[in-house]
């Protein structure tokens, strides 16, 4: 599992982050 602090994080590299985790089978939680 990963936990994402998004505070300061710009979106579309955040997305495109998170995209290939779960593409990947990863749990992944955004705060």
């Amino acid at each position: 599992m990963l936990v994402v602090d998004a505070t300061n994080a710009r979106l579309g590299r955040l997305a495109s982050f998170v995209a290939k985790r779960l593409l990947k089978g990863e749990e992944v939680i955004i705060i």
